[in-house]
């Protein structure tokens, strides 16, 4: 959404997506044994998979700092109801109907929740 927003190439983007590969890239040790295939199979895994080993990297100084400038670039530049709805249909609506606030940190922590509620749900746990 930042870059949709913001325009691909804006100096001022926060290159999460970027900053998390070339971060794993250097630090292989939580994804090499668990994505094989080429150099670009790797790559997809990386940004796409189901096991998601992107986890273990978060606490990383340069993520954090990218996430810092997306979430501060999603308030100046607030999120179009448009883009919302495309990206995060199910926050589009909760927006829409008064019950969570357009801002990119409460959004985040919605989709979390809803995640969470689907483990748990298949694990036979509730969350309520």
């Amino acid at each position: 959404m930042e870059m949709e927003i913001m325009g691909a190439g804006n100096e001022g983007l926060s290159n999460l997506r970027e900053t998390i590969d070339n971060v794993m890239l250097q630090d292989p040790k939580h994804w090499s044994k668990y994505y094989s295939g080429t150099k670009n199979q790797q790559f997809f895994k990386r940004k796409y998979s189901f096991s998601d080993r992107s986890r273990y990297y978060w606490p990383d100084k340069s993520i954090n700092s990218a996430k810092n400038k997306l979430i501060e670039n999603l308030r100046i530049n607030e999120i179009p109801l448009s883009l919302l709805s495309q990206f995060m249909p199910y926050q589009f609506n909760e927006v829409l109907n008064g019950k969570l606030e357009n801002d990119p940190v409460e959004l985040v922590f919605n989709y979390i929740r809803i995640v969470c509620g689907i483990y748990a749900r298949a694990c036979g746990l509730s969350l309520s």
